[in-house]
């Protein structure tokens, strides 16, 4: 074989491996702004909104289950899996191995408090960044300006509108941390227990929620008025 055939037969290859593609994953393809990593899987149902300055990264072996809407510009980090339903506005940044639960919200856009008139007053945006390894439990909220830290576990149902720290757990409305545990790799560290550890196979049952090991204090639902500022 030459060099022209050589060249011919590469480029079939790359044709063949393009359609492919666009049949495997069909939501993302190549579709401009999208850059897809190795191994990624995507639901046919996901809607990826990307463009000029608005680009979204996926990196090696991402997964996004069936429902997921994520606005561009954002990055998802390798092995990070997202179940069904997950809904991320633009800013949106993971580290890798990140597992998120269904129904989980990214709200990195809202308003300034304005005049009585129009209480919704000028937008803002304020990016979120959830570090390596951090486990994110089914219908979270997490508000814009918020870094989740790496190895955290966030529990079922809490509203994040502040920083969580490095290897802590947090649960309640709004979050706050109940336990802190430890760094191990593998096995389960200090024997902390959190409902079922995500393990990216199956359906929609993976990462369905980090069980919340303790109750926040009480009273502090009442205290808390962060929501008005950052998400109308």
């Amino acid at each position: 074989m030459n060099d022209a055939e050589l060249i011919a037969k590469v480029e079939r290859l790359e044709r063949e491996v393009a359609a492919l593609r666009r049949e495997l994953f069909p939501s993302a393809g190549d579709q401009p702004g999208v850059e897809v990593g190795a191994g990624v899987r995507i639901d046919p149902r996901v809607r990826l909104h990307a463009g000029d300055g608005a680009r979204i990264v996926l990196g090696d072996e991402v997964k996004l289950y069936r429902g997921c809407e994520v606005f561009g510009p954002a990055v998802l980090g390798a092995g990070t899996f997202v179940n069904r339903d997950v809904y991320m506005k633009p800013g949106v940044t993971t580290g890798v191995r990140v597992a998120i639960g269904p129904f989980t919200r990214f709200l990195t856009e809202g308003h300034e408090i304005g005049f009585r008139a129009s209480r919704a007053g000028k937008k803002t945006t304020k990016p979120i960044v959830v570090e390596d390894g951090a486990w994110i439990g089914g219908d979270v909220t997490v508000l814009g300006g918020v870094t989740i830290g790496a190895g955290s576990v966030v529990a079922s149902g809490s509203l994040v509108n502040r920083d969580v720290p490095r290897d802590a757990i947090v649960a309640g409305v709004p979050a706050r941390v109940v336990r802190v545990i430890g760094g191990a790799t593998t096995g389960r560290p200090d024997g902390a227990s959190t409902g079922g550890a995500p393990s990216g196979r199956g359906g929609d049952e993976p990462v369905g929620g980090a069980a919340a090991p303790a109750a926040p204090a009480r009273g502090t639902r009442g205290r808390w008025f962060g929501g008005a500022r950052r998400s109308p």
